[in-house]
């Protein structure tokens, strides 16, 4: 009865996830383990090394925490524009455009995300070079991938997709290598 109770409840409440003992309590990844908790934020002021503003959020990942963050903290400083540092875990482009729009200059270091790949034995974006004069792209075969004619809205971002032929693909030795099976 008590599951049932919960169940209803969930869905009632349109929340994907209901802790019994912390109501505002997520299931957060740290670490590699899945915990009950929170993920707190703050922005400290560089100059006088106060915080500037907080914020305790229950979605795991800082992706979509750096334009409320640095706008609380832009707020809470009375100035016209702010510089925002902050780590790989919150890179994000929507966000880093956000934070443009509204005067925030975001230093953020793009997010190297290839180790997932190499340890699939999988080629990253890095390993496919840029060719200027073709406004192409040349995989580790040596095909050349080139720019579909019409691009793609991605969160707001318009973004170039580049392809090579599905014969010349289909036949390549390294095809695993290069998309998912």
């Amino acid at each position: 009865a008590r599951v049932k109770a919960d169940l209803t409840e969930l869905a009632r409440s349109g929340q994907t996830q209901l802790s019994t003992t912390d109501a505002d309590a997520r299931l957060l990844a740290k670490s590699g383990q899945r915990v009950a908790g929170y993920n707190a934020q703050i922005a400290v002021d560089a100059k006088h090394k106060l915080i500037a503003a907080d914020a305790v959020v229950n979605d795991g990942n800082d992706s979509g925490q750096l334009h409320p963050m640095a706008l609380a903290a832009k707020e809470a400083l009375g100035v016209e524009t702010l510089q925002a540092l902050a780590d790989t875990g919150y890179y994000n482009g929507a966000q880093l455009k956000a934070c443009e729009d509204d005067g925030i200059v975001a230093y953020v270091p793009q997010a190297r995300r290839t180790d997932r790949l190499k340890a699939q034995g999988r080629f990253s974006h890095a390993e496919f070079s840029y060719v200027a004069d073709a406004d192409a792209y040349r995989c580790p075969a040596g095909e050349l991938l080139t720019r579909t004619p019409s691009p793609k809205t991605n969160g707001g971002r318009i973004e170039s997709r580049y392809v090579s032929r599905k014969a010349v693909c289909d036949g390549c030795s390294l095809r695993g290598r290069c998309v998912e099976k």
